[in-house]
């Protein structure tokens, strides 16, 4: 993507031709900055390829999606044009693209914090004079104005970005030992340059189950890891110059709850295909969800609780009008008093309304909002579809394993999803416009991945069912 890699170059320079001045000491952060979401690729020169050769990169680079994802960077994406940029484009910028990000990981980020001007960022290690000097043979040098910021964690050392200003666009990049952050927002980018640690595989996306489902902080980190970070890694394919999916891989404590079980008959048709993410785990069963009986659940050591049998028990969030709500569903009959116990662990306040309904008539559910539940039995139903009309060979070697943990990811559904919702937060676009056709056509085309494992050296390991 030569664009994006232009931008790189550009900072690039910029850290190294702008003069010293005082720097204005900018206010602490609201809150300690933490992605959401991440990826990460170790050779930054495979982004430029899969975005050049790839047959659905290249059709989403050529789409009105592509063009309005980057509007606003398109100053900076322009300052290499001149009367000679057609010639340089097939040439000279593919050798330097090629050349100076070979070897490289290359980190693109998202932020979930409040108040931030952007919530995106990125990040390039190992940048070093020969591939900065190279880059100011392609781009002029600008002005910048230096901020120092003083990170939340107490005892964090002050940071130096740089602001530049662009046909009136602002931009923050900063460089910590070979490590050049880029963002919109000064903070994300000090938060970004701290660190560029390459990836152990070839591309790496990282979710932090905390800041994905908040409601859930207490149940993940008393039975499973004090560790939020779940890595899905994925292996580069140079014949279709894509990425394949190798392993997921989740840290666990040492005292962590999964079992191996059987996943019951007719747990999937609850699952609506709106699904963007599903983990359906087996941990020990409490026999029964009363506040005694949890109670005393709750009271045993990890190694009693770890011999009672298992139960399935799974975390949907899926899309219910523009909305992306989440549920939990358990793989076995209850009454809805039965469940009273279940709020003792659903959540760490009383900040969260907590509702139960049977599911399927066989199966419980837990959700904040009751339309979710609603949701779920519509797709027991058949009224709406649900995850077998998705993944129906996949769910079928499922009921075949005895896995730990079962996951689905469907990229297609998240991203789709997420553009309307923010199509509709700004009021703008309608779903009959041909460009906003054009880009859910090439959403819709984003591959769902199914997973299974189990546990390995506390570590939760799970490969791709196909």
């Amino acid at each position: 993507m030569k664009y994006f890699f232009q931008i790189i170059f550009v900072s690039a320079v910029l850290m190294a031709t702008s003069r010293g001045a005082v720097a204005e000491v900018l206010p602490e952060p609201d809150e300690a900055l933490a992605p959401k979401i991440t990826f990460q690729v170790r050779d930054a020169v495979q982004l430029h390829q899969f975005l050049r050769q790839n047959t659905e990169a290249k059709r989403f680079v050529g789409s009105n999606l592509f063009r309005g994802l980057f509007y606003r960077l398109n100053p900076v994406f322009g300052m290499l044009g001149s009367e000679y940029a057609a010639s340089w484009q097939g040439t000279l910028l593919d050798f330097a693209y090629e050349k100076t990000m070979a070897g490289h990981p290359l980190t693109l980020a998202y932020y979930p914090q409040r108040r931030l001007n952007s919530p995106f960022g990125s990040a390039i290690g190992g940048l070093g004079s020969v591939e900065q000097k190279l880059v100011a043979t392609l781009t002029k040098s600008l002005g910048a104005t230096d901020h120092q910021i003083r990170p939340a964690e107490k005892g964090g050392a002050l940071t130096t970005v740089r602001s530049v200003k662009v046909q009136n666009q602002l931009f923050a990049q900063g460089l910590n030992n070979g490590c050049l952050g880029l963002s919109r927002d000064p903070y994300v980018t000090a938060h970004l340059m701290r660190s560029c640690a390459r990836p152990q595989a070839d591309a790496t996306v990282e979710a932090d189950l905390r800041l994905l489902f908040p409601a859930l902080s207490a149940v993940y980190r008393r039975f499973f890891s004090e560790q939020s970070l779940m890595k899905l890694n994925f292996a580069w394919d140079p014949k279709s110059s894509s990425w394949k999916p190798r392993d997921v891989q989740l840290p666990l404590n040492q005292d962590h709850q999964f079992k191996t079980g059987a996943i019951p008959s007719g747990f999937f048709a609850a699952v609506p295909s709106s699904t963007a993410l599903l983990i359906a785990a087996q941990v020990p069963d409490p026999k029964g969800f009363g506040p005694d009986q949890f109670k005393s659940y709750l009271g045993e050591s990890a190694t009693i609780r770890r011999q009672r049998d298992p139960v399935t028990v799974g975390l949907i969030a899926f899309w219910l009008e523009h909305k992306l709500e989440t549920a939990i569903l358990i793989g076995k009959e209850a009454s809805t008093e039965e469940m009273e116990g279940f709020r003792e662990l659903y959540g760490e306040s009383g900040l969260y309304s907590i509702h139960f309904a049977r599911v399927c008539k066989q199966f419980v559910g837990v959700a904040p909002n009751a339309s979710a539940l609603e949701e779920l039995n519509k797709a027991c139903a058949g009224s709406v579809p649900n995850m077998l009309h998705l993944a129906q060979a996949g769910v079928q070697k499922l009921h075949g394993q005895n896995p730990s943990v079962a996951l689905l990811v469907n990229l297609g559904k998240l991203l789709d999803e997420t553009f309307k919702s923010g199509l509709a937060s700004i009021g703008e676009g309608s779903e009959g416009a041909p460009e906003v056709k054009e880009a859910q056509s090439i959403l819709n085309q984003l591959p769902y991945y199914l997973f299974a494992g189990s546990i390995e050296d506390n570590t939760l390991v799970m490969k791709e069912v196909l």
